[in-house]
């Protein structure tokens, strides 16, 4: 049945993807920014949407889980190598009741101190230590058809507070929890809700 109920879904978010969407995700990007890396692959999906059985034929999502970004202060003197700042990222959880993507919710921004990463570029060791986000859905506050999909933010701050730069990231991988079993991942977005027919 979760089989079965995962490859509706997946064939349901290809198409809302597509055909909702109109245009493939991007990233986008302004300002100075350090070196980062969304985590988003297929066989490590940049979210996981989570569900609960609400019946004993219909899972509803009610958290999404976003995995944090690796981000390391700009190199911005190269005769130092112990450049630092504070940098931050959060994550904006939209929804598609047909026709456009509209904003449900954005996440508090989560802040940290980052290092710049000169000496050992992507450096474990000098960025900032972030902790996944979790967003809880009310899904009875969606309309039945809607698929859900996550942007991932993160922020280089000046000292004054005011922002250096910025990068976003529309995630491309969503990892699929039905109560306590793992059903598989999607490409897209995922859905609002699981239903056997």
């Amino acid at each position: 049945m979760l089989i079965s109920r995962l490859a509706s879904a997946a064939a349901l978010a290809s198409v809302l993807s597509i055909t909702l969407s109109g245009v493939a995700a991007a990233d986008n990007a302004s300002g100075t920014r350090g070196h980062h890396k969304f985590n988003d692959e297929a066989t490590a999906a940049g979210a996981t949407c989570r569900y609960v059985e609400t019946s004993p034929t219909l899972f509803d999502i009610y958290r999404m889980v976003m995995k944090s970004p690796l981000v390391w202060w700009p190199n911005r003197n190269s005769s130092i190598t112990t450049e630092h700042g504070r940098v931050g990222w959060r994550a904006i959880v939209k929804y598609n009741p047909g026709g456009t993507w509209r904003t449900l919710l954005k996440t508090p921004i989560q802040y940290a101190t980052a290092y710049e990463d000169q000496l050992s570029p992507y450096g474990s060791s000098t960025d900032a230590p972030f902790t996944s986000i979790r967003a809880n859905i009310s899904a009875s506050s969606l309309s039945s058809a809607s698929a859900l999909r996550v942007s991932v933010k993160a922020f280089w701050f000046r000292t004054d507070g005011s922002i250096l730069g910025w990068s976003t990231h529309d995630v491309d991988w969503y990892r699929v929890i039905q109560g306590t079993v793992v059903a598989g991942t999607i490409e897209g977005s995922c859905p609002r809700y699981f239903a056997d027919e």
